[in-house]
């Protein structure tokens, strides 16, 4: 019985690993600069500013993408910075690169193909905020905030969060919420410990981030495991009336959530009036969440093996037929389908009703036509 339950939890860990064949990872856009090296040639990249905040625990280290660890702080304060990112401009063509693998099954990029952490800077929480103010000030007035699932290094989810801003196209500022994931094979059960201990940590972030930067509109994008501290938070929220309100947070993407149906059917009423709107992608093709629901013996909720989730009010998006990493997990940022989607909800103003219907006119006029489904 121990022997199945240690190969059920390595079986689990393997399954969520994320996209690593090529994956059409995106940036956010808002600044970005031209890269030259020391002789003043343009380098065939851009560098992509992102901000940060941030419950892990600060190595110190001098390199940027070992600036925070995998231990969570231990006072559980934030930190709060800003990354910059690099990313060749040629990157579409990443996805279809094929990987190098060295002995240890780990993933070796091009040199030219890679998309890159190239600066790290850790802020007090004052210069943090009046950037931020800044920066909203001079764009959109939109911010995008992006909650990374399971085994992510805070050096992988700053990559990750960069890709998807640049990718969907968003004009606002994007922020990373990173949590202490382990970021290793076998840390699943330490991540499910550790994104519970980091719920009142977002909430605070959230809350102190739309009163003080006097936002118009915020969107949440959350992956993975990663739903289950967003969920915690929009259900504080909805209990606290006047202070958070839907005119603030506009769009809610749960991508992948892993998370027990049972438990969301309970609580998604109370959530709906804390955003306009929430949108749930899910896939019958998600390798990852049918590890965990035999682990947990459960359904998850982005997994409709065990039947599609129907919720009033909330839109479902069966994406099984999209194409995605071997695992099925990572479809929100390595499908162009679904990235497509998503940039027309949070940048059309429009209900994946509208702006898939005409997508999928378009596509069924391809060789390989898309049969995503939309449920309400």
């Amino acid at each position: 019985m121990k022997s199945s339950s240690i190969l059920v939890s390595i079986f689990i860990s393997l399954a969520l690993i994320p996209n690593v064949f090529g994956q059409v990872n995106t940036f956010n856009i808002s600044p970005k600069q031209k890269v030259t090296d020391k002789s003043g040639r343009k380098e065939n990249c851009i560098v992509v500013k992102i901000f940060y905040a941030t419950d892990r625990k600060a190595t110190r280290e001098d390199e940027a993408s070992r600036y925070y660890g995998l231990e969570r702080n231990d006072d559980g304060q934030l930190s709060f910075g800003t990354c910059e990112v690099s990313i060749p401009r040629n990157h579409n063509s990443v996805e279809h690169n094929p990987p190098k693998w060295n002995w240890r099954l780990e993933y070796l990029p091009k040199a030219d193909k890679v998309v890159k952490l190239q600066k790290t800077t850790q802020k007090s929480k004052d210069e943090y905020f009046n950037e931020l103010s800044g920066c909203i000030g001079l764009s959109n007035r939109e911010a995008l905030i992006f909650i990374h699932g399971f085994r992510e290094t805070f050096e992988s989810a700053a990559k990750e969060a960069a890709e998807l801003s640049y990718d969907l196209g968003f004009e606002g500022i994007t922020i990373l919420y990173s949590w202490p994931s382990r970021g290793n094979l076998l840390g699943y059960a330490a991540d499910e410990a550790s994104i519970e201990w980091t719920a009142p940590h977002l909430r605070e972030f959230l809350r102190q981030f739309m009163t003080v930067s006097q936002i118009d509109s915020v969107h949440l994008i959350a992956h993975s495991m990663g739903n289950r501290a967003l969920i915690n938070v929009l259900s504080s929220f909805a209990c606290e009336q006047g202070r958070i309100t839907r005119q603030s947070i506009q769009q809610v993407i749960l991508a992948a959530p892993d998370i027990d149906v049972g438990v969301f059917s309970q609580i998604a009423s109370t959530i709906l009036p804390t955003a306009g709107h929430i949108t749930l992608y899910a896939s019958s093709k998600d390798k990852a969440l049918f590890a965990s629901r035999k682990l947990h013996h459960y359904q998850r909720l982005g997994d409709t093996n065990g039947g599609v989730t129907i919720i009033s009010g909330i839109d479902t998006i069966d994406v099984s037929a999209v194409g995605s990493d071997i695992w099925g997990h990572s479809y929100f940022i390595d499908s162009e389908s679904v990235i497509a989607d998503i940039s027309g909800i949070l940048l059309e103003k429009k209900t994946p009703e509208i702006s898939l219907i005409g997508k999928y006119c378009r596509d069924k006029r391809k060789t390989n036509p898309i049969t995503t489904m939309l449920i309400r």
